[in-house]
């Protein structure tokens, strides 16, 4: 009996599990896969930024990654308070709670996205926000995120 009682708690929770996550972030193609997570599999290399003159690291992107560039993508996140809000035009999403930004903790820059939009940005009670835009990768500019949304659509 307590055989059946552990199997049928341990089918709950993965159920539960892996319907979080696939609700957690989608793209066009699949609406069941995570984008952050492809989007994570960015690899760094050392760079030399010429306009800083500095010793950088700079994303070399995946195939996979390169092949959503330009294309329309659905991402959840949360926002990134920000001083830049203003009319709503620019925001910071990151793949993780506030708590555990890039900027807070054990992430890293490949977990945020600069959106832009024209319409109001509006997060839900838990600070999640979901955009529908056309991704753009950033390689070499070091003034912007590596990952930026434009034409944005708040959904």
């Amino acid at each position: 009996m307590k055989k059946y009682f552990v199997i049928a708690i341990l089918a709950v929770a993965v159920t539960t599990l892996g319907t979080s996550l696939a609700n957690h972030l989608s793209s066009p193609e699949n609406p069941n896969k995570n984008i952050w997570d492809l989007l994570m599999k960015v690899k760094w290399v050392k760079t030399y930024d010429k306009k800083y003159k500095t010793n950088n690291y700079a994303p070399k992107f995946t195939k996979e990654i390169q092949a959503l560039n330009g294309k329309v993508i659905t991402i959840k996140g949360y926002l990134i308070p920000v001083d830049l809000y203003g009319g709503g035009e620019f925001a910071i999403i990151s793949a993780l709670p506030v708590a555990n930004c890039f900027f807070c903790g054990g992430a890293g820059p490949e977990t945020v996205m600069e959106i832009y939009t024209k319409q109001k940005i509006k997060a839900d009670n838990t600070g999640k926000v979901t955009f529908r835009g056309r991704l753009e990768l950033n390689p070499n500019d070091a003034d912007h995120l590596i990952y930026i949304l434009r034409d944005a659509k708040p959904l």
